[in-house]
């Protein structure tokens, strides 16, 4: 088993930020254990979707928020932090909505 850190990006969120609903995407960095690249992209993903924030997704049924696999790359265990990293959340534009 080897140490893998996988950059996810998520997009078409909808969440509730200083009392109102926005439209959000996030970056977030999840390092896991697995025997292969793959393998470390499905628990990254899946331990993302499991988190609180991913929870409180306010979407509307038919408009679900999206995660991608942005980048997967080998790690040596000293290079693995104690804490996992947080979100770096952006707000999407009306305009930028089709």
């Amino acid at each position: 088993m080897r140490n893998y850190r996988v950059l996810l990006h998520g997009y078409n969120l909808w969440l509730e930020l200083e009392g109102k609903v926005k439209h959000v995407g996030f970056y977030v960095t999840r390092f896991v254990v697995a025997a292969s690249a793959l393998e470390a992209e499905r628990r990254a993903l899946a331990a993302v979707e499991s988190e609180p924030h991913l929870c409180a997704a306010q979407n509307r049924p038919g408009d679900p928020p999206f995660i991608d696999v942005s980048e997967t790359a080998l790690v040596a265990r000293t290079d693995v932090p104690a804490v996992a990293p947080g979100y770096a959340l952006y707000l999407v534009e009306e305009s930028e909505v089709a």
